[in-house]
C-alpha cells in the first residue's frame, strides 16, 4: 500500500531523478514504482541542464546554458563546445599568456525548472515524515 506522503514524493520527483533511484528510496520495487506512476499518469517534472561557468580555474557563474552564454556574450552552442573535453584538448597546446583565458563549462547535470516550489515540496513531506 502506497502512502500520500510516497505518492507525491514520487511525482514532485517524477523526471528529476531516475525512477530506479526513486523507488530504492521509498524502498519500493522498480515495478511497482513505474505501475504507480502509470496508475496516476504522473507527468514528468520540467528538468533543464545547468552548467557553472569557470575562468581560468574560478568560478564564475552557473545557470541553463541560455543564462550561461548571455553571461559570457556567446552563442548557446559556444557554451555546449566550452564542456567538451575537444576544447580543452585544444587549449592544451597553448602556452604563455593565452593558456590563461580558458574558460570551461562543466555540466552540472538537471535541475528542476522550478527548484523553489521542489524544494518547497519535498520540505512538506520531510516536516510529516
Amino acid at each position: 500500500m502506497w502512502t500520500e506522503d510516497e505518492l507525491t514524493y514520487l511525482k514532485i520527483n517524477y523526471g528529476v531523478i531516475p525512477v530506479k533511484e526513486i523507488a530504492k528510496n521509498l524502498g519500493k520495487t522498480l515495478y511497482a514504482t513505474q505501475k504507480q506512476i502509470q496508475r496516476h499518469k504522473f507527468k514528468k517534472q520540467p528538468t533543464q541542464r545547468e552548467y557553472a561557468i569557470y575562468f581560468d580555474d574560478h568560478y564564475m557563474f552557473s545557470g541553463s546554458v541560455k543564462e550561461c552564454a548571455e553571461f559570457l556574450g556567446v552563442s548557446q552552442s559556444t557554451v555546449y563546445f566550452y564542456s567538451t573535453p575537444a576544447h580543452k584538448k585544444r587549449f592544451d597546446k597553448y602556452k604563455g599568456a593565452r593558456r590563461d583565458r580558458l574558460i570551461i563549462a562543466v555540466d552540472l547535470g538537471r535541475w528542476p525548472v522550478n527548484e523553489e516550489e521542489y524544494y518547497e515540496a519535498l520540505e512538506q513531506i520531510a516536516k510529516r515524515i
